[in-house]
């Protein structure tokens, strides 16, 4: 009975404080916003890591829901409403299965294309707020914009203006025909048209459309860097800060010619549609399946473990009006971003990310000591290379990194550890760094920092 009545207590105060939010938006004027079409957001209120008051509108729709007919496509803008629209709530975060914590549920919806924009309630200064613009990170496989992944707690003790969404991940955000049909990159299209949003919206929050500052980790810094060399988000921000992942990094890298086509054949075959048909056809009937059985295929391309970590990369696009991206980045001469100012860096110990599983997960160590020949190259993605070549770099790998054997446990991980910091992230850092620093040579470019 005591439990019974516990719990009847619990879920009633956690109504009355939904009511109490919902009362407190629908009666405040600070908490109101009419956007440039008329239509109003009722927000919340939020308090900051030092007790400061933020505004937060949240749950926005910057695109409609990418369902049906709409699965991939690029996003279409949401559009206009009329009245008050309460933004109180955040949305589902995009449908995915998280392998970063081997989760084997499915989790989100499909319907998630959404924002929050997190403000100060009192600014210290009259003029309009800088922008920042967290792009997230997760693989491009997982993760989300919402208050519970991001939330504004630090960042809004200074007066800046906080804007977070989601975008679509894994099969339903990067599948590619490498055709018109469905040219891919629908993650980064969305994560423009956020930017785009912004561009359109921010002045009504008391932000600075002029002075945005885009940033990420791990799939969220390479994010950035693409929407640096994207023409399609040319112009719609000002600076980057990039953490922890580039373009050049094996996970993020364009896929190689022939294997998005491939693989999009098979998500076909695994959801029962026939992978011999065109790809008209393929593309009507994976638009009739259900979502989570479309985002479940994407456990059948791991090939050991969960690698290659991220089945489905970006893709270098065929030329077409609304493409992402049509030439490989390191191709791209001089592109719009390096004319911005940028911040970029790693941490120290990247590569627990991966060392961390191998020795904690039973069975998997011993399977990685056994067939490094073999696993090294499908986990660095690098056996796309002829044998002779994959045999060779495998070979100079386990030379610099393990040169007193394959001797690593709990104890003694740091070999292991650098292996990893250093082929999924440190080396594509660098490369990045030294496409910059080649491009400042050669031109007069703003100063960019590294850390």
């Amino acid at each position: 009975m005591a439990l019974k009545y516990s719990v009847f207590t619990i879920l009633f105060l956690l109504a009355l404080s939904e009511l109490y939010v919902l009362i407190a938006a629908r009666t405040s004027e600070k908490l109101k916003v009419c956007l440039p079409h008329g239509g109003w957001l009722v927000g919340r209120h939020w308090t900051s890591h030092k007790g400061r008051h933020v505004r937060a509108f949240m749950g926005v729709p910057y695109a409609l829901p990418p369902v049906g007919d709409l699965r991939f496509k690029p996003p279409v803008p949401f559009g206009s409403w009329s009245g008050e629209r309460l933004a109180i709530r955040d949305s589902e975060v995009c449908i995915h299965r998280d392998t970063f914590t081997r989760q084997t549920q499915i989790v989100g919806s499909e319907d998630c294309l959404y924002l929050n924009v997190y403000t100060p309630e009192k600014p210290r200064t009259s003029k309009p707020l800088p922008v920042m613009v967290n792009i997230h990170g997760g693989g491009f496989i997982s993760g989300s914009g919402v208050s519970s992944y991001y939330a504004p707690d630090f960042l809004l003790d200074h007066d800046i203006i906080l804007v977070s969404g989601n975008y679509r991940l894994g099969t339903l955000g990067f599948l590619s025909t490498e055709t018109l049909d469905c040219p891919g990159n629908f993650g980064l299209k969305d994560q423009s048209l956020i930017l785009r949003w912004i561009q359109q919206n921010i002045a009504a929050f008391g932000g600075d459309p002029n002075s945005v500052t885009i940033f990420g980790n791990s799939a969220g810094g390479a994010s950035v860097t693409y929407q640096l060399v994207s023409s399609l988000s040319e112009g719609l921000f000002h600076k980057a800060i990039v953490q922890s992942g580039s373009y050049y990094n094996p996970w993020a890298q364009p896929e190689h010619k022939g294997i998005p086509a491939k693989r999009a054949r098979k998500v076909a075959q695994l959801v029962g549609c026939n992978p011999e048909e065109n790809w008209q056809n393929i593309l009507r009937c994976l638009r009739t399946k259900d979502a989570s059985d479309v985002v479940a295929t994407l456990y059948e391309f791991f090939e050991w473990d969960f690698d290659p970590m991220m089945p489905f990369q970006p893709v270098v696009e065929p030329p077409h009006e609304g493409a992402f991206l049509t030439v490989l980045p390191r191709d791209d001469g001089m592109p719009h971003g390096f004319s911005l100012p940028l911040m970029i860096g790693v941490t120290s110990e990247e590569g627990l990310l991966r060392s961390v599983p191998l020795l904690t997960v039973p069975g998997l160590l011993t399977d990685f000591k056994n067939q490094f020949r073999k696993i090294l190259p499908i986990s660095l993605q690098y056996d796309h290379h002829k044998p002779e070549v994959r045999d060779e770099i495998t070979q100079q790998i386990e030379q610099f990194y393990f040169k007193e054997g394959h001797n690593y446990d709990k104890q003694n991980h740091q070999n292991l550890t650098d292996l990893y910091s250093d082929g999924w992230f440190v080396a594509g850092i660098d490369e990045y760094i030294k496409q910059r620093v080649e491009a400042q040579n050669s031109k007069q470019l703003p100063p960019f920092y590294v850390y």
